[in-house]
């Protein structure tokens, strides 16, 4: 046998024994009791809390295990922190070349439970380490350069750490931040060479958050990938019965001021946007006969309100649903691009098709406590049939032909009240190739003017204004056909209920019907063989009534018979008379 092989079997030899027996002194120099007094005093006295441990197993070759850590609170009785399996596995031989290699590092079970009492004193805050005074701010400086320049005698390389199962629980006694629950399980990698400023790491995060604030219940579920520069994210977001995905990135996220850029994009299938801006408007309200109380029962002092966003926070991205409902209107593929900078939030590309039509507009909110709104929208040759179905779902009447609009509005608000109440807008509107059968007010004009033509009224061509203001929309408009003329111009409540005065123009072919039929007509305004009948449509929109304004009818009907009772031949003195009775009557019915 060579000589080079029975050095190698000769030290290989030497090395078992020396690895044997410096396992054999490690085990019994690092036991369980010696273990615990180098690590629990210690930690203790940082801490200011009890520490303790269940079990420790120490190995030269495979590393540390330690099982069943427990931080406890002050009052020693309730755990802080506690951890089921801390494990740290390493590679010895990279150990001869000045390298700390842990190939596995593996805490199992983690918990934590952060608690605000009714003074509102978190349960961390009494850590001893938390108790050190801040250094004046030369100092710190000088402090994070020099260890910055911090040099380790050996480099440092993570391959695999495991956070498997580790919670966190939330608590408020002062009901001001909301009950959250926390699961999360992680892996990464680092490598830090030989000073901690070269740090490079990367790895992902997986996590569940569970929060309960104000009866509504919110369930996140997501995933972060992650190195020191880029943080991309997705979360599943469900809120009571809403579903939404939100995904995105943010760029240097470890900055603190200002905040980094973040880039968010929002995706469902089926969103009710009412129900949602009812859950925004419960959360920013006030707790009402949940006021913060102290200990002592009494209530504590008014928290001043926080502003709806950070100043220096600025989002951009993209909105797709697939199905959106809002105040009972269906949008299908609804999307839109947005971008939040100094508090200002923008839509722009807002899209979707609804009622057989299509939509488009932009908006722009101000965050304030009470945010604050204008914008545009345009609504293009949405059918009517599905308008009426939408708005006026009880009516039996059908309705067809196309309906367009465009209008600009400002308003301010979360809740669907609010908005009612606050919107204000100015647009115009136009009707294409409409026509309605069998609605409740036509069948009753056609009944008081005894005309069935106008059972079904055709709106070929109708158009006109409007302005909403405080809840109600002002409306003119015009439109005609063979049989007549209208004008109207009234009001409809974003609340269904009507006040619209109609000018009727019925053409000369119904004129003369409604001469021959109906005998107060002779007393209607005539022009041009065309009689105009004045009426007002009241009621709601589910159920509309029609009235017939006879007051110009009465009046001329007077005027007619006091004419007639004077006669052609009557004195100066009784036509004066006359005139004055007419003047009266004219003032009485005016």
């Amino acid at each position: 046998m060579p000589k080079f092989f029975k050095y190698l079997i000769v030290f290989t030899a030497l090395l078992a024994v020396v690895l044997v027996g410096a396992s054999l002194v490690l085990r019994a120099y690092l036991t369980d009791a010696r273990v615990r007094a180098l690590i629990i005093p210690p930690l203790e006295k940082a801490l200011g809390r009890s520490v303790e441990i269940g079990h420790i197993k120490v190995s030269l070759f495979s590393g540390i295990q330690v099982y069943d850590f427990v931080i406890k609170e002050e009052n020693g009785k309730n755990n802080f922190l506690s951890s089921g399996q801390f494990t740290l596995f390493y590679d010895l031989l990279p150990l001869l070349g000045k390298k700390l290699v842990i190939s596995d590092a593996r805490l199992v079970d983690p918990a934590i439970r952060v608690v605000r009492d009714w003074q509102g004193n978190f349960n961390f805050s009494t850590l001893a380490l938390l108790a050190d005074k801040e250094l004046p701010a030369d100092q710190e400086s000088t402090a994070k350069k020099a260890a910055d320049k911090t040099t380790l005698p050996f480099s440092v390389e993570v391959r695999n750490f495991s956070l498997e199962n580790g919670t966190i629980k939330i608590q408020d006694a002062m009901q001001e931040i909301p009950a959250t629950a926390i699961t999360a399980n992680a892996d990464i990698g680092l490598q830090m060479g030989h000073s901690p400023a070269n740090l490079r790491y990367q790895g992902n995060l997986r996590f569940a958050v569970t929060t309960d604030y104000k009866g509504l219940t919110l369930h996140q579920n997501g995933r972060l990938d992650f190195d020191q520069d880029n943080l991309d994210f997705t979360v599943d977001l469900r809120l009571d019965q809403q579903a939404l995905q939100l995904s995105g990135s943010v760029t240097d996220y470890l900055k603190i001021s200002p905040l980094p850029p973040l880039v968010i994009n929002v995706t469902g299938q089926e969103v009710d946007i009412d129900e949602l801006l009812a859950s925004l408007a419960l959360l920013s309200e006030e707790q009402g006969s949940t006021k913060p109380v102290n200990a002592k029962g009494k209530n504590a002092a008014p928290r001043p309100a926080a502003a709806l966003v950070p100043d220096d926070l600025t989002v951009r991205g993209e909105v797709r649903i697939a199905k959106a409902t809002y105040q009972q209107v269906e949008i299908n593929d609804f999307h839109l691009s947005y971008s939040l900078a100094e508090t200002i939030f923008k839509v722009r590309d807002l899209t979707g098709s609804t009622m057989g039509g299509n939509m488009q507009g932009e908006t722009e909110v101000h965050l304030q406590t009470i945010p604050s709104y204008e914008g545009k929208l345009g609504l293009h040759n949405l059918r009517l049939a599905e308008v009426q179905k939408t708005f006026a779902a009880r009516s039996p009447a059908k309705a067809s032909g196309t309906l367009s609009s465009a209008m600009t509005f400002t308003g301010k608000g979360i809740s669907p009240e609010q908005i009612r109440k606050e919107i204000s807008a100015v647009g115009k509107f136009a009707m294409a190739n409409g026509r309605l059968s069998g609605a409740d007010f036509s069948k009753a004009l056609a009944a008081l003017l005894d005309l069935p033509e106008l059972t079904d009224i055709d709106l070929q061509d109708m158009g006109g204004d409007f302005i909403i203001k405080k809840g109600v929309a002002q409306i003119r408009s015009q439109t005609s056909n063979s049989s007549f003329t209208a004008r109207m111009n009234g009001s409809i409540g974003l609340d269904g209920s009507l006040n619209m005065p109609v000018a009727l123009r019925l053409s000369p072919r119904l004129s003369s019907r409604l001469e021959s039929r109906l005998t107060a007509a002779r007393y209607m305004e005539k022009e041009d063989d065309r009689i105009l009948v004045n009426l007002t449509l009241t009621g709601t929109l589910d159920s509309p009534k029609v009235k017939l304004d006879t007051t110009q009818v009465r009046r001329r009907a007077t005027e007619s018979l006091i004419d007639q009772a004077l006669g052609e031949d009557a004195d100066p003195e009784e036509k004066a008379v006359g005139e004055a009775v007419k003047n009266l009557l004219d003032n009485l019915f005016e």
